[in-house]
């Protein structure tokens, strides 16, 4: 097949540039893969990264790389966040990630029937969907620019399947 495209996006991010970017990501995948399935699943891992940013980045900014080669999607967002957001992050990444999917499944389920939310409005959610919806890696790589502002790269990778 040897299919290849990249869309980058670095700037603000709000509600409606959210929206607008998944639309674009979602014709991104029915335009450039013809036939790729679950086009709905594989946009809400980026719109799952793209609300972490918004709701705990520092700034109002972020990078946005969606980059599809041949049947592989790799998900990449950055934004600046405080260094205890960031070790949040890490860390429930680690957790997830570290998961047999069955205890991921659990785990969801668990949280969803709980109904709390955290200080930012979220349940914890997000990155056990990402794992439960069939993300094949999630991983995410902190750099510290300055004190207390932190570099949060958050990456899915998961399998475009073509019909």
């Amino acid at each position: 097949m040897n299919q290849h495209h990249t869309l980058q996006y670095e700037g603000s991010i709000t509600d409606d540039l959210r929206s607008f970017l998944c639309t674009t990501l979602r014709q991104a995948l029915q335009d450039n893969l013809p036939g790729a399935k679950k086009a709905t699943r594989l946009v809400s891992f980026a719109l799952e990264l793209l609300d972490n940013a918004q709701r705990y980045g520092r700034r109002g900014k972020i990078e946005l790389e969606w980059e599809a080669k041949d049947t592989e999607l790799i998900i990449t967002v950055t934004n600046i966040a405080s260094r205890k957001n960031a070790d949040r992050l890490q860390q429930v990444v680690d957790h997830v990630s570290s998961m047999p999917l069955d205890d991921v499944i659990a785990e969801y389920k668990k949280i969803l029937l709980n109904n709390e939310f955290n200080d930012h409005g979220g349940g914890g959610l997000g990155m056990l969907q990402i794992v439960k919806n069939g993300a094949r890696e999630l991983k995410v790589k902190l750099q510290e620019i300055e004190a207390d502002s932190i570099r949060c790269s958050s990456t899915v990778t998961a399998q475009i399947e073509i019909q």
